[in-house]
């Protein structure tokens, strides 16, 4: 019964983003030290204002959407998914049709991220792709479950999809949760493993199963929730609403102390002494209510990214796969014995002795096994605990990189 009724009658809040950061802090104490040297890198940013918002080189960052799906209607489309993205880089750069809803008050304020997203293009190991991937679940709530100790959608052994490389992708699980719409991890504030955004795939996008999931049908749920991945905090703070002790750590968002949850309100709306932001990213103000992000979020994002998110700026999953002709690459590196019951066989010309980096992937982007070799002419790499599968391996050196299918068979 509770498939079947509207998504937005189930949510006490919009997300659970900065509940999940305190319960890792308060598991993981080191995380706790980095968050505040991060925090302190952050402060002297944005106090640097008019630096760190000048006009700038407008950066291409790569996302991967993982859709777990356990009934067909889970399984959303490419062209939903396309909706989403168009809606994010609509905010993310200014670019909405906002009809008016920031006011005067508040339109210098609002800012152009200078930040776009693009399905990536390429796999970690370089192979092209689509940016999407599918599996199937046994488990009908699998964005809420967790085993182990670990989110269940991040993890193939329990009915998830593994993170493609944090440091490049950012990755988007889109599973059907129970409790909350969606949750992403602040920088320094989860395992690798785990990094990136979870989504009820009825909030992504503007067409298919969100066109009816009003009034959060609009896609804002994940640019609320990339505003979290790239450190912002809620309007009202990082702890509950309902005082105006506390602070997002930006000097140009007025203090409040509501969310406006299913509201549309009229400005201004006063919570603190000072008319509210209402329409800002970071509350949870219906979708066709919310317009803007602020110049000092603005600050803090780029923060991030240049501090906890540097490898998506140098990242090439947004550039189109380009294979290297198969016979200059099969003159230098073969793959010899496929398939094998236990060693990985090379053979290799005009390697001899440069150093060789390999990894084993299997068909979920996990790597499984890696190492570093001298080149010689014949070369064995381990791989004897593994169990039979498909799998790629992909061999770099001397500018050279190979990326080979493996089967493994016992």
């Amino acid at each position: 019964m509770l498939l079947l009724l509207p998504a937005f009658s189930l949510w006490a809040q919009r997300c659970t983003s900065q509940e999940r950061l305190a319960q890792y802090l308060q598991a993981h104490p080191a995380a706790g030290v980095a968050r505040a040297e991060s925090e302190r890198y952050s402060r002297q940013w944005t106090e640097g204002l008019p630096y760190a918002v000048q006009p700038r080189t407008v950066v291409v960052i790569p996302v991967v959407f993982h859709v777990v799906w356990a009934i067909p209607p889970d399984n959303i489309s490419n062209e939903q998914i396309q909706s989403q993205l168009l809606a994010l880089n609509k905010d993310f750069r200014l670019l909405n049709n906002t009809n008016g809803l920031i006011p005067a008050f508040f339109q210098p304020l609002a800012a152009d991220l200078e930040i776009v997203f693009c399905l990536a293009q390429r796999t970690p190991e370089g192979l092209p792709t689509d940016g999407i991937v599918r599996a199937q679940t046994n488990w009908p709530f699998i964005g809420d479950r967790i085993a182990g100790g670990r989110k269940a959608i991040t993890n193939p052994d329990d009915g998830g999809s593994a993170a493609w490389d944090p440091s490049r992708y950012i990755n988007i699980w889109v599973g059907r949760r129970q409790f909350f719409p969606a949750e992403a991890a602040f920088p320094g504030a989860s395992m690798a493993e785990e990094d990136g955004i979870i989504i009820d795939p009825r909030f992504v996008g503007t067409v298919g199963s969100a066109a009816s999931n009003q009034p959060y049908h609009l896609g804002r749920t994940l640019t609320h929730e990339m505003g979290h991945y790239f450190n912002l905090y809620h309007l009202w703070g990082p702890g509950q609403p309902g005082s105006c002790t506390q602070s997002d750590e930006v000097a140009d968002t007025p203090l409040q102390s509501k969310t406006y949850l299913n509201e549309c309100p009229v400005h201004p709306q006063i919570t603190c002494g000072t008319a509210d932001m209402f329409m800002n990213f970071m509350n949870y103000t219906e979708d066709a209510c919310m317009a803007m992000f602020s110049l000092g979020q603005k600050s803090r994002v780029w923060a991030a990214l240049l501090l906890s998110r540097q490898g998506l700026l140098e990242s090439d999953g947004c550039q189109p796969a380009v294979r290297v002709p198969e016979p200059n690459l099969e003159a230098s590196i073969e793959l010899a014995g496929n398939p094998t019951t236990g060693l990985l066989h090379l053979r290799t010309r005009g390697m001899e002795g440069a150093l060789l980096e390999w990894r084993l992937t299997d068909n979920s982007g996990r790597v499984r096994a890696q190492g570093r070799e001298q080149g010689a002419a014949d070369m064995s790499l381990p791989v004897n605990d593994l169990p039979a599968g498909m799998y790629v391996l992909q061999v770099q050196g001397r500018g050279l990189r190979v990326a080979k299918k493996v089967v493994i068979i016992r």
